[in-house]
């Protein structure tokens, strides 16, 4: 990860926040004190996580390998980064503490690799623009509703993060291969 590009993307994140109730830009956010900043901050990585905790495309892996760590007991970590896993063979997986548990087995040790979905959540710079925009524009309307509670400012980026999503959504339908006619419910209808 190019941490460099990391801290501009979340830079221009945050300075997109306060422009949306117009507040001026900064140029760092290390060692922020303006509790407009902190709070642009906060909202927005709450914003990012709780958009991506919806599975999406972009951040759900097919196949995703874990592997016990034998120095570790055969336990293996949970990373900070996991939304969910689902066991590719059945077995219930969950959060324990700072490990993965195999809830089918009532266990933490794991004998060999296992293989999973993955549910991720992604920084601020490997998302499509598209869900960029989104994350963005949520955390500006979320921040001015909680923070200004102006009705006019707060209606403008409703329309703006409403606009947001729409393209996020037509990112998942040109990047999946939707065909109405594969749904369960739609083919029982047909006949």
């Amino acid at each position: 990860m190019d941490t460099a590009n990391s801290a501009n993307k979340e830079l221009d994140a945050v300075n997109d926040i306060l422009a949306s109730i117009g507040e001026s830009p900064v140029n760092t956010l290390e060692d922020a004190v303006d509790i407009d900043v902190i709070n642009a901050r906060r909202i927005l990585n709450a914003t990012n996580r709780s958009i991506q905790s919806r599975v999406w495309s972009f951040n759900l892996i097919n196949d995703y390998t874990l592997n016990p760590d034998v120095l570790d007991n055969n336990r293996i970590k949970w990373n900070s980064n996991f939304v969910y896993l689902e066991s590719n063979d059945g077995t219930v997986l969950e959060r324990r503490g700072d490990y993965v548990y195999n809830l089918t087995d009532k266990t933490y040790f794991f004998k060999e690799s296992i293989s999973v979905q993955a549910c991720l959540v992604l920084t601020l710079e490997e998302l499509p623009e598209p869900a960029y925009r989104h994350v963005v524009t949520e955390a500006s309307y979320r921040f001015a509703l909680r923070f200004l509670g102006d009705d006019s400012l707060t209606k403008l980026l409703d329309t703006d993060r409403k606009e947001a999503y729409m393209f996020l959504m037509e990112y998942e339908m040109e990047h999946n291969n939707y065909n109405m006619l594969s749904n369960t419910d739609v083919q029982g209808i047909k006949g």
